[in-house]
């Protein structure tokens, strides 16, 4: 079917007619191809298989033949005119085969439908539809595409923009430019220039509204322009002006939901088309927008404060998360400085930044710095003051807590949250359980390593060496052997004994829920935190990737204990745990041999049974 009057009718695989939707045969001629022009007032149709030469009809929409002859070739351009090529050359006519131009080039444009051009040998030829010559331009090229109300013609490397009344509005010498147009019927253009920043807004009648070296956006629910220039935004309309001037920074139009955005004082509004601000979210972002303009850098920040630094591109804005400090900056070299919003370097004399660590969150929510001048290491403030003075070291570590450590060339030594140094006995270490609690090790007579429980100063708080700790539940663990039997023995918070199990040793894990790994001295099994074992001791090996234990009973046989202590059979040797953000399980994977298998969190089991990749 092709419209309410024709019917295409197959004669073979290559040759169709028409005929009515009686039946009756419409043209007595076959057709090989077909296609449809002027939204159906029109057929074009092919009596040829040849590719190159056709025998081509243009038929109206009941099939009758508009002209009784065939054309090699035939374009339809507007307003009942057709481009035709046959044995008299190449020309343009109408309906009645009135010749409207004639002696043509191969290929014809069109613009703003009333214009047509074609190009002879090295001119261009530009015609209205009544055949007149309205331009002849050497090395002259039309585009595609124009339908509106403007087009482009080039010549050589000039680029000349026109309207449809033929009106030179604008022009480029050595440049091409490219022309966006809002909607057919508006009569506002945005030139764009080709390699450049620059843009112009322009009407159709020639009048330029705007220039911009910048971006330029229509926004159509506003009928207005998001205007931006280097790190300037506003917001302009070629009635009201500029509605926003050019000097917001955190300005933003969204093009996938065409919706226009301002933030002020860490709150973001929705910009209405009636440039109504509306409360849309609070700002989380803390980020620091830098900007550079030509030998300038701007940080801008989440308060909307600018700070320009005048020279370098190096520098970079300090950022500690959860520190309140003042306003600080670092520059990128080898030997970084640290400076204060006057880009004053605020270090002592010869200090740079240590590579590695550089900068802590001190207590207080304040921002600390670790230096070093090349030999000696210390911790400032963040005005200067040197809260771990400068000693001769190999590296400063923050060890969580408020706590500091310095590694000298034969010890390390700990230093507390008033960053003062902790002394210990040669062969001593110490370790930070919490910001109130201290490690203190050494070996014991039996060869493990223990330690005692100390507060903050190093004191100790109890007499009973422990060999482990669970930090979580502050639940302290004592090895030791009665009557040959070795025990592991569980001490509550107060350092007072609890229980004591003939397990050889025990291993916590980062489980928020208290559960460990126990051995005996040939098997392995878990024991949850009130003490009752989980996973019965029959295991070779028990490894916790969050949040399983894989539970290996055999070289071929991996279990799995779930966050809800069930252990399941997974039928396969497992090795590796994923999380899949996807589809929010997690993928068991054998590298091995390729096995997998996906997994839900809590239930492991999909509708009973476990979804098996490959196993």
């Amino acid at each position: 079917m092709i419209n309410e009057n024709l019917i295409v009718k197959a004669i073979d695989p290559s040759f169709f007619q028409f005929y009515d939707y009686k039946d009756n045969l419409v043209v007595k001629d076959t057709f090989t191809r077909m296609s449809v022009q002027s939204e159906g007032k029109y057929l074009f149709v092919n009596k040829s298989q040849n590719d190159y030469f056709g025998s081509i009809y243009i038929l109206d929409k009941n099939g009758k033949k508009v002209i009784d002859k065939a054309f090699y070739k035939v374009t339809y351009l507007f307003d009942d005119l057709f481009f035709v090529s046959d044995g008299n050359g190449n020309r343009i006519i109408n309906t009645k085969e009135k010749i409207i131009a004639d002696n043509l080039g191969d290929e014809i444009q069109t613009a703003c439908k009333k214009y047509f051009a074609t190009s002879v040998k090295d001119t261009l030829f530009l015609f209205d539809k009544a055949g007149r010559q309205l331009l002849a331009l050497k090395q002259g090229y039309l585009g595609f595409g124009y339908q509106y109300n403007y087009f482009i013609i080039s010549s050589g490397n000039n680029y000349f923009l026109y309207n449809d009344d033929l009106k030179l509005i604008f022009q480029k010498e050595g440049r091409r430019f490219y022309v966006t147009q809002l909607s057919e019927n508006s009569d506002e253009l945005i030139i764009s220039e080709e390699d450049s920043e620059y843009k112009t807004i322009i009407k159709t009648n020639g009048t330029i509204v705007l220039q911009n070296e910048g971006e330029i956006i229509y926004m159509p629910a506003h009928k207005a322009y998001f205007i931006r220039s280097k790190s300037r935004k506003g917001v302009f309309s070629s009635g009201k002006g500029w509605i926003y001037p050019l000097a917001y920074q955190r300005m933003a139009f969204e093009h996938m939901e065409k919706a226009l955005y301002i933030t002020k004082n860490k709150l973001i509004y929705r910009i209405q088309p009636d440039f109504k601000e509306v409360e849309f979210m609070k700002d989380s972002n803390d980020e620091v927008y830098t900007i550079l303009e030509g030998d300038k850098s701007l940080f801008i920040y989440p308060d909307g404060e600018i700070i320009t630094c005048p020279a370098s591109s190096k520098i970079r804005p300090l950022i500690v998360v959860g520190s309140n400090e003042r306003k600080l900056f670092y520059d990128q070299s080898d030997k970084s400085e640290i400076y204060d919003s006057t880009f004053t370097n605020i270090l002592p004399d010869g200090f740079y930044l240590f590579k590695g660590d550089r900068f802590v969150l001190l207590k207080n929510k304040k921002t600390g710095f670790f230096v070093t001048d090349g030999n000696r290491i210390g911790l400032t403030d963040s005005k200067g003051h040197w809260l771990i003075p400068p000693l001769v070291g190999q590296r400063i570590r923050n060890q969580d807590f408020g706590f500091f450590s310095v590694q000298t060339q034969n010890k390390i030594v700990l230093y507390n949250q008033d960053y003062k140094p902790l002394p210990v006995a040669e062969g001593q270490r110490i370790n930070v359980i919490n910001e109130n609690l201290l490690a203190l090790g050494s070996y014991d007579e039996s060869g493990y390593q223990s330690f005692l429980v100390c507060d903050r100063h190093l004191n100790p708080l109890s007499d009973v060496k422990f060999h482990s700790y669970n930090y979580q539940k502050s639940v302290f663990v004592r090895y030791t052997t009665e009557n040959g039997q070795k025990k592991t023995c569980f001490y509550n918070k107060n350092f007072s004994l609890d229980t004591c199990l003939q397990y050889t040793n025990v291993a916590f894990m980062n489980d928020s829920s208290g559960r460990l790994i126990v051995y005996d001295g040939k098997w392995y099994g878990v024991m949850d935190a009130g003490k009752k074992l989980i996973a019965p001791l029959k295991f070779k090996t028990i490894e916790y990737k969050e949040p399983f234990y894989f539970l290996q009973e055999s070289e071929d046989k991996t279990l799995l204990l779930t966050e809800d202590n069930e252990i399941k059979d997974l039928q396969c040797r497992m090795e590796s745990v994923m999380y899949d953000e996807e589809s929010k399980n997690y993928l068991l994977r054998n590298y091995d041999n390729g096995q997998n298998v996906m997994i839900d969190r809590k239930e492991v089991y999909f509708h009973g049974s476990p979804v098996i990749l490959s196993c």
